[in-house]
């Protein structure tokens, strides 16, 4: 399902400001989604998610970033929320003059775009919002349709990369994941070259998990639990695709 390019911007503002928002009182907070990570360690994360990227978007470069390029945070870094806010609206302002479809390096070989950099950031800062949330002990959320279009970037960009395939050892399978609140589906063929996704539904899938986007999306990036799924079919198949998926992100 898409997502316009001004809509992931929207998102990268939005959860950037929630990041940046934070009181200092939580910083030492355990981060459980991320087990050995306090908030700082999350923030400086996000911070140098964004500062790798302003060199390659201030360039318009097709080769990846130098590492001399920009300065990693630190999570003992004074003032990190407003390094996250800083970058973010470096990121944003590059991002807004140059538009979807100018030519950028990046690491996902079918798709060399601002475009990419709009959706994967915007996912980035999503996720790790929701894992702010999380130590907060407040339930993580997300807008529907970023969260279906979530579903497929998880699964297209880092489960079925091309070059890089994760495998294990089980037999070929095939899974169907369906939304029940948006009309989407997706299937993943679980194989021992790789996995094999489609963006449509499987005429014989060996299960099928269903659920509400947002549930799908949490549990495919390993925020919750599958509690609020339905499987139809064999149970280890679910476990099996999420433990692909643990290797893939």
């Amino acid at each position: 399902m898409a997502v316009a390019f001004s809509e992931y911007l929207d998102h990268i503002e939005q959860d950037a400001l929630t990041l940046a928002g934070l009181s200092p009182r939580a910083f030492a907070q355990p981060v459980p989604s991320c087990p050995g990570w306090q908030v700082t360690d999350l923030l400086a994360h996000c911070c140098n998610v964004l500062l790798q990227k302003v060199p390659l978007l201030q360039a318009r470069s097709l080769e990846p970033p130098d590492g001399g390029s920009w300065t990693r945070a630190k999570p003992g870094d004074a003032d990190l929320p407003t390094l996250l806010n800083e970058t973010a609206r470096k990121i944003l302002t590059e991002l807004r003059s140059i538009g979807p479809d100018v030519p950028l390096w990046s690491w996902y070989a079918p798709d060399h775009s601002s475009y990419f950099w709009a959706r994967r950031l915007a996912h980035e800062l999503t996720i790790h919002r929701v894992d702010l949330e999380l130590s907060l002990q407040r339930t993580g959320t997300c807008e529907p349709l970023l969260a279906a279009d979530g579903v497929g970037e998880v699964l297209e960009v880092f489960l079925a990369r091309p070059g890089r395939p994760i495998t294990d050892s089980g037999r070929e399978a095939m899974v169907q994941i369906r939304g029940t609140d948006l009309p989407c589906s997706w299937s993943v063929r679980m194989t021992a070259a790789g996995s094999l996704v489609s963006a449509a539904a499987a005429a014989r899938p060996d299960a099928t998990i269903s659920g509400q986007v947002q549930a799908l999306y949490l549990w495919l990036w390993g925020r919750s639990g599958p509690e609020k799924l339905e499987v139809d079919g064999p149970v280890a198949l679910r476990d099996r695709l999420r433990g692909l998926l643990a290797l893939a992100t």
